[in-house]
């Protein structure tokens, strides 16, 4: 019995080397705790070793035990990670060819040196364990260059056709790897057979990193276009502005040059003892002057033209505006990121409300600074439908078939910062809730 038990210890720990490769790509997206996740990992290769063993001790080390081994090593694993992980398919595919690519390399290379989970049982204590820390040196070094260039992509990159593209290249060499592996006994094979398997393997992974790195550069490509669009759209507010400063300056202009005759009148006025005339002249004069409108100030520049011109076109179509900001000037925050936060934000928000009735209209905007962290609220009226799709608002524009364009770059904004977003859809009002990290500015020039 205790033979049998540390025979189960060892053979997990086998077992846990390869389960770690799988479980290190889908990191970010599992939908337990972490703790959770590690302790059902620990368990599941406990138990599916003993399974393992079972059979080999009854039925020997043949097919049966080869199914076994197969089914406990890797199909119930993969399905497992299908329905913990919240990773979309075509990405959760992708990932699974670039995992089936390295674990069929290793499991060849250690067939090749003849260290298998029967082999790895034999040998003396210290020799298993060495054996043991070199495969999770290799797992870590794996899981360490996923994590550090190709896992941000993963959470990040939203292109669908993109990904669909993408995931032919790991999963045919995954296939093609596999083929090579299963069809090759690399215990009685020679070193040429070794170096062709490890070629074909070198190959198939500068591929994956090629078509990574292809990523990568798509994703600086849209960045760059979405800042030189925002830097335009910052342009427009600020000519926008300018037109309407302008518009202000000739009117007071205008006023200034037309008080001296308006005096002259009140003064006829009081001289001839007209008060009634005065009073019905005032209210004349009165009407004729342009309507007052509150200032927008937030304390930084840049919001003050983005919001500003948003708040003075929802005033425009009837909205009842409702405004509390503060931004600070040094919140080191790209102007270019407050214009795709606040112009996509405000924009849907007045296009929610010009599809109700103008007496139903409203919208409220508030801002503070809490804790090193910019805390964001626009809240408006809408017609309270609104289709959702894993937790995500789906988009009017696009016949509700995918999410909006504007609210993924805003969530691409939120995350840069750190920060969190959230959406609250009720009673007909919708309200965004909106985190962002104040960075330092060094940090935030670097970006």
């Amino acid at each position: 019995m205790a033979d049998f038990l540390l025979n189960v210890l060892f053979g997990s720990l086998y077992l846990a080397a390869f389960a770690a490769l799988l479980i290190g790509y889908l990191w970010d997206f599992c939908r337990l705790k972490k703790s959770t996740t590690v302790l059902i990992l620990g368990v599941y290769c406990v138990l599916g070793t003993a399974a393992d063993l079972l059979v080999a001790g009854r039925f020997g080390y043949g097919a049966a035990e080869q199914a076994v081994y197969i089914l406990v090593s890797c199909v119930i694993p993969y399905c497992f990670c299908c329905f913990l992980t919240r990773m979309p398919l075509r990405k959760y595919l992708y990932c699974l060819g670039s995992i089936s690519i390295q674990v069929f390399f290793i499991v060849g290379a250690l067939e090749y040196f003849h260290i298998s989970q029967k082999v790895l049982l034999e040998l003396p204590l210290y020799r298993s364990l060495l054996c043991l820390a070199l495969l999770a040196l290799l797992d870590t070094v794996i899981i360490c260059v996923f994590r550090r260039f190709a896992a941000p992509l993963f959470r990040d990159y939203q292109s669908e056709d993109a990904w669909n593209n993408l995931l032919v290249q790991p999963i045919s060499g995954a296939a093609a790897l596999g083929i090579f592996y299963f069809l090759t006994d690399f215990e009685s094979g020679g070193a040429v057979t070794m170096l062709i398997f490890t070629a074909c393997y070198i190959a198939l992974s500068i591929a994956d990193v090629a078509a990574v790195h292809s990523i990568r550069i798509s994703i600086r490509a849209t960045v760059a276009e979405t800042r030189l669009e925002s830097a335009n759209q910052i342009l427009d507010l600020q000519k926008e502005q300018y037109r309407r400063l302008s518009a202000s300056i000739a009117q007071t202009r205008q006023a200034r040059h037309d008080l001296r005759h308006h005096m002259s009148a009140v003064s006829a006025f009081l001289a001839a003892d007209d008060s009634a005339g005065l009073r019905e002249y005032l209210a004349q004069w009165g009407q004729g002057l342009p309507a007052g409108e509150t200032q927008l100030c937030t304390g930084n520049y840049a919001a003050d033209i983005i919001v500003g011109h948003y708040l003075s076109l929802a005033r425009e179509n009837g909205i009842r505006v409702d405004f509390s900001l503060h931004i600070p000037e040094d919140c080191s925050i790209r102007d270019t990121d407050l214009c795709v936060l606040m112009g996509n934000c405000l924009e849907n928000a007045i296009e929610a409300c010009m599809k109700i009735p103008p007496e139903q209209r409203f919208l409220r905007v508030e801002s503070s600074v809490k804790n090193k962290y910019l805390a964001v609220t626009i809240a408006n009226s809408y017609s309270g439908r609104a289709a959702m799709r894993d937790g995500a608002y789906l988009s009017d524009k696009r016949l509700r078939q995918t999410a909006g364009v504007g609210l993924e770059s805003v969530s691409a904004v939120v995350r840069a910062y750190h920060g969190e977003m959230k959406l609250d859809g009720q009673n007909g009002v919708f309200t965004v809730y909106i985190m962002l990290r104040m960075l330092e500015k060094e940090a935030a020039q670097s970006k």
